[in-house]
């Protein structure tokens, strides 16, 4: 059996998984096809989300944006949300930044060898 929190395999026996604490139960009624099958859809309300995995908004990413191209206290605070695991959506985008300087690094580094 396998937790529907997590999805980590659990005991036969087991009455909480030991990997999130989730309360198991051995009702024989609940079939683990209706948790992991195509049926299978969760929702969680917006206000039992952590903050850590609180989605950000169209908004934040447009003022992700404009910070992040403030030459140099942009480049800080890039460094800054690259690392910060207060939340994993802003410290992806911030990561996503990083990629893209690479690719401007690596064109710029093409176009400086070429010449």
């Amino acid at each position: 059996m396998y937790c529907i929190k997590c999805g980590k395999l659990l005991d036969e026996n087991a009455s909480f998984c030991t990997s999130c604490g989730a309360k198991y139960s051995h009702d024989s009624s609940t079939n683990q096809s209706d948790y992991f099958g195509a049926n299978s859809f969760s929702y969680t309300p917006i206000d039992q989300i952590p903050t850590r995995y609180m989605p950000l908004g169209a908004w934040s990413y447009f003022w992700l944006n404009v910070l992040f191209s403030i030459p140099f206290v942009g480049f800080i605070f890039l460094i800054i949300f690259s690392f910060s695991n207060s939340n994993i959506n802003r410290r992806n985008f911030a990561r996503s930044y990083w990629c893209i300087y690479v690719i401007y690094a690596i064109i710029a580094l093409l176009f400086i060898g070429a010449r």
